[in-house]
């Protein structure tokens, strides 16, 4: 690389432990007997490849379609390419339709409250790992159980005595 008035070189560059790249890039300019050295540092986030190994959801809205609850997500270990989850809706395994938002990760896992969350026909909840520019290719996703759905308790069997005495009614 080279310049009018100096020479660029580049120094060092790689992708370190904590997801950023790093160009370091050195502008030298020769201007009679003075040497001028600029240093350039780009910086540019990694795609986060660790995705979470556990996500949890009990739903606690009685409405049809609805849900309400916490969502845990838990990584089997902490990696600073990975800064936040981001939850979605999904109508698979791998398809997001509606964002549901977005936590900071501190530590092994994290709580997103979801509260009243209309989920349409969507059958699915998907976490995927976020930096600051992007989100990771592959998210875990569970299928979503709404509690209108499931029936509290079942009738097993059940007996029935008639104590009025009186033809036709009971």
């Amino acid at each position: 690389l080279s310049s009018t008035s100096g020479t660029f070189s580049i120094s060092r560059t790689g992708l370190f432990d904590s997801g950023l790249y790093l160009l370091d890039l050195t502008n030298t300019e020769t201007s009679g007997n003075t040497v001028t050295t600029a240093t350039y540092v780009l910086v540019k986030a990694a795609t986060p490849s660790l995705v979470p190994t556990s996500l949890t959801f009990t739903d606690f809205d009685h409405r049809y379609r609805y849900i309400s609850g916490v969502a845990t997500v838990s990584f089997s270990s902490t990696s600073s390419t990975v800064g936040r989850v981001a939850l979605y809706l999904g109508s698979n395994l791998t398809t997001p339709n509606g964002y549901l938002g977005v936590a900071d990760v501190s530590g092994y896992a994290i709580e997103i409250q979801l509260d009243g969350v209309a989920i349409g026909s969507n059958t699915h909840l998907l976490a995927y790992s976020r930096n600051v520019e992007t989100e990771s290719s592959s998210p875990l996703a569970i299928s979503l159980v709404d509690l209108y759905d499931t029936p509290a308790n079942s009738i097993i069997s059940g007996t029935f005595l008639d104590d009025d005495y009186t033809l036709g009614s009971i």
